[in-house]
């Protein structure tokens, strides 16, 4: 399971190795960021990507991460939501210091 690769952040960290030239690996870790995954695979990419010894099913992964991390996203924001609403529902009056405390700048 440590192999499959769902959010960008998961191709950066991977792709910043020996293996693979940083301006290449930033280019393609950019490009996914954005949505474009097979737009960052042109053929000569993954020749090059190949010629490292990256597997098929990293490549993969790249193609399909466009789909994937806005999904990946939503569903943090979502989970981010529900705990602000469980603090706010069971924990009322520490919610309302923490918050008051955050608008006034943190003092």
């Amino acid at each position: 399971m440590n192999q499959i690769y769902v959010a960008f952040m998961d191709w950066r960290t991977a792709s910043f190795n020996p293996r693979v030239d940083r301006w290449l690996a930033y280019k393609v870790m950019e490009s996914t960021r954005k949505g474009r995954g097979d737009s960052a695979l042109k053929p000569e990419v993954v020749s090059l990507l190949k010629e490292k010894g990256l597997p098929d099913w990293y490549l993969d992964s790249i193609r399909k991460i466009g789909y994937l991390a806005p999904k990946a996203v939503s569903v943090e924001c979502w989970i981010q939501y529900l705990r602000l609403i469980w603090y706010k529902c069971y924990y009322p009056d520490a919610f309302e210091a923490v918050t008051s405390n955050i608008q006034n700048g943190g003092e």
